[in-house]
């Protein structure tokens, strides 16, 4: 089921991931921005700072609220960006109905915000035009089944696809070609990933539907080495 479908949940897959990281970017943004708009605006003052190896800086920052509350703010900085020390005073902004959450100001309130849209743009480039492309063709895969025309195509070549790879194997691809005797046009066809060596089932041609007005709608018929 998985190495029949690979590209359908290949795209899926990125366009599921792309789903959530668009998804929890526009929380990410309406939080942030509400903050800054709606929230309350006061200094706090770094008491520490944290480094990872990974060049991960995290800063304790604490503030007081209007009831004089004390709160800590967690602000996560690259280490190329300049350095604070401590006891250095950073602006913050509270809600006011909740005052544990705050953001800083500038770059830290969106930098959350950008990462996850550049990883929302990235896998929903790949996913969702991908996916588009397979619900496309499986349409028009129904749409040859039923309208389209059959022709015999000669058996050129089986060949194996290595640019796909489940579970350290790849799929066999069959291409064939046919002369239209009505332009004289040779087409090659390619047949879709099968999963076990086909050329001991394959005679000399194969069926394939084609659109009769365009041959290179086409798709080739393979049902038979279903075993």
């Amino acid at each position: 089921m998985i190495k029949n479908n690979f590209y359908l949940i290949f795209f899926g897959i990125f366009s599921f991931v792309a789903t959530i990281m668009g998804t929890v970017a526009y929380f990410s943004y309406k939080k942030a921005h509400k903050l800054l708009h709606e929230g309350v605006k006061t200094t706090a003052i770094v008491e520490g700072g944290f480094a990872d190896n990974k060049g991960h800086i995290r800063y304790k920052l604490v503030y007081f609220d209007n009831q004089q509350n004390s709160h800590t703010y967690w602000l996560e900085k690259q280490s190329w960006t300049n350095p604070l020390n401590y006891g250095d005073k950073v602006p913050v902004y509270y809600s006011p109905h909740k005052p544990d959450e705050a953001t800083g100001g500038g770059m830290d309130a969106w930098f959350v915000t950008i990462l996850l849209s550049l990883f929302f743009f990235v896998f929903g480039l790949i996913g969702y035009i991908g996916l588009t492309r397979q619900l496309f063709s499986l349409s028009q895969k129904k749409h040859l089944q039923k309208w389209g025309i059959s022709i015999s195509a000669h058996v050129d070549d089986v060949y194996k696809n290595y640019s796909i790879r489940v579970n350290n194997e790849s799929p066999y691809i069959i291409r064939s070609t046919y002369k239209s005797p009505s332009d004289n046009k040779i087409y090659i066809f390619y047949s879709n990933p099968i999963w076990f060596n086909p050329l001991p089932y394959l005679k000399d041609s194969i069926v394939v539907k084609v659109d009769p007005d365009n041959y290179t709608q086409y798709i080739v018929e393979t049902d038979f080495l279903a075993l």
